[in-house]
């Protein structure tokens, strides 16, 4: 159940350069950048997710992943990432256990 199934995925935070959550079988990483060098490692944590999946022969849903940019600045920096070969899709808002975050923090969003 999901139990024996947290055991399983628990330790792909262990190759992470990013902080992240999981909550079932959903791994979100955050962090805060302020160079390229942030960027990179942010990249390196979505290759480690790919290569413990490879390893642990799960598939990613690369359809169902997504990027948020918070930023207070008028002109934030927009980077790619990637799954695989695909450029994840980026997203102004998303609803996650029915709270609606968007890349501002308003809260003017209801459920």
């Amino acid at each position: 159940g999901p139990f024996l199934f947290n055991l399983f995925i628990n330790d792909i935070g262990d190759a992470l350069t990013a902080k992240h959550l999981l909550f079932a079988d959903d791994v979100k990483l955050f962090l805060e950048s302020s160079s390229g060098h942030d960027v990179d490692r942010l990249r390196l944590s979505l290759r480690a997710v790919e290569h413990w999946c490879f390893k642990n022969a799960m598939d990613l849903n690369v359809s169902k992943c997504s990027v948020m940019t918070f930023s207070r600045s008028r002109n934030p920096l927009f980077h790619d990432y990637h799954l695989g070969s695909e450029i994840l899709h980026r997203v102004w808002k998303m609803k996650d256990l029915g709270v609606v975050t968007t890349s501002t923090l308003h809260s003017g969003e209801h459920v």
